[in-house]
């Protein structure tokens, strides 16, 4: 258990509100306490105390709650001060903690401190910034998931078996002279091979999480008066996007973020790509192509079976949509068909006929289109530690544990280790400060 100096912040939003609290951690609380609101109150139970200042002036009337270590968010004494939310109140409230002997905590230290004294790992920790975060009820559910603890279940149930195997090979390696049983080779290598498929699904799902997490860029382009922005207001659910029947009309690229079953995605709706002599309008088209190459997605938006851009598209190395808009005025069905780029939709934007199966298609495109369980909302980190872990794994086990068991053994180590660094068992300082330096203060 480590305990540190006690540190102080506001642990709610800034602003007005019904209640605001100020959050201490650390040692030595009874002295802060005393000077704040007299002698701590018993252990988990609110008392209503009048909180000083440094002159003795009573500053609030706030419910107090003191939490005993190593029972806490910390696994520190911790004392929450729920004042009432003005915004003099809780600051006045931080600054006579502080004048006691706090010191303001930095951004993500109360978290820290509960990674670092063993109340959560450090995918549990990374989860309660991306359930703050959470920008869907999808996305939040998932970051509770990985809060309590079940993406860690994964990882620390793979590292336990990578160790088990290892130690089974290098008992073998302790004695050449004894050759690996025929059936002791076949459990290590369908162990090992049951862990490889094992981390390759979980790395598919944390693909998908990621997706959760930080979202996807679609771009729509198009030709001028195919209905680019018609399809943009169709997707939003609101008229976002400026509509006329003036060819280009959209100058610049208008960026609206939405979800879709809670997939986040910025949609940027382009100027109509074409030749003009308008410098204005041209400027739009080059920042139309600009915003295609930084996209996951393109939604390429026509009116007609083929038109002039069919060659500028055939150029774009990212998945496109061909999206044939309109169809109230040609007659036909909305439909879809995949093809080797893409899809093809065909809908009426005007009309939000087919609206419904656009959306599909992107939540299949991206591998979002079911509710698997399986998700794990993952950060770039994750997916960098497992696929060192399952690049550390690819090789022939049954191969290389007979002519080379020192170099399976370490393969699996390489393996265990990339799968610890998820958890925070292997870590190092300048990792914990860049991911606790993206936590609000007082988190």
């Amino acid at each position: 258990m480590q305990f540190h100096d006690p540190i102080a912040a506001i642990a709610t939003p800034m602003g007005r509100g019904a209640v605001g609290i100020v959050r201490i951690s650390g040692t030595k609380l009874d002295a802060i306490a005393h000077k704040l609101i007299g002698p701590l109150p018993p252990d988990r139970i609110a008392t209503l105390r009048s909180v000083r200042a440094g002159d003795a002036q009573t500053i609030d009337q706030a419910l107090v709650i003191y939490f005993a270590a190593p029972r806490s968010f910390t696994g520190e004494d911790v004392l929450e001060i729920q004042t009432h939310g003005g915004v003099v109140q809780t600051h006045d409230v931080l600054k006579a903690a502080i004048d006691a002997g706090a010191r303001m905590a930095a951004a993500g230290e109360f978290t820290e401190r509960a990674y670092l004294n063993g109340k959560v790992d450090l995918i549990q920790a990374e989860a309660i910034a991306d359930l703050i975060e959470s920008s869907s009820t999808r996305a939040a559910r998932l970051a509770l998931s990985s809060l309590v603890g079940e993406f860690s279940k994964h990882v620390l149930a793979f590292a336990d078996k990578l160790k088990f195997i290892r130690i089974q090979l290098e008992a073998y390696i302790d004695f050449p002279d004894e050759d690996i049983s025929p059936a002791a080779l076949t459990t290590l290598v369908v162990a090992t091979t049951e862990v490889r498929d094992d981390l390759r699904a979980l790395l598919a799902n944390a693909h998908r999480g990621a997706r959760l997490n930080s979202g996807v860029d679609v771009v729509i382009i198009g030709r001028p008066n195919a209905g680019k922005s018609t399809l943009l207001n169709a997707l939003a659910d609101e008229q976002r996007a400026i509509v006329t029947n003036v060819p280009g009309t959209t100058r610049d690229v208008l960026t609206v973020d939405l979800s879709i079953d809670g997939l986040a995605i910025r949609v940027h709706d382009t100027a109509g790509i074409r030749d003009s002599s308008d410098l204005i309008e041209q400027e739009g088209v080059r920042r139309a192509k600009q915003k295609i190459e930084q996209s996951d997605l393109v939604l390429y938006v026509t009116d007609a079976e083929t038109d002039e851009l069919m060659e500028f598209i055939s150029t774009i190395n990212i998945p496109v949509f061909t999206v044939r808009n309109k169809i109230d005025v040609d007659g036909f069905a909305p439909a879809s068909q995949k093809t080797s780029v893409g899809v093809n939709v065909k809908l009426s934007a005007k009309n939000l006929d087919g609206i419904g199966l656009l959306r599909r298609e992107i939540l299949d495109h991206f591998n979002l289109a079911d509710h698997s369980d399986n998700v794990v909302l993952a950060r770039e980190r994750h997916l960098i530690a497992l696929k060192m872990a399952l690049d550390a794994l690819d090789f022939d086990a049954e191969k290389l544990f007979q002519s080379e068991p020192e170099l399976g053994a370490e393969q699996l180590r390489v393996a265990g280790r990339a799968l610890g660094e998820l958890t925070g068992e292997y870590t190092n300082e300048e990792l914990l400060g860049d991911i606790f330096s993206t936590f609000c203060v007082g988190k």
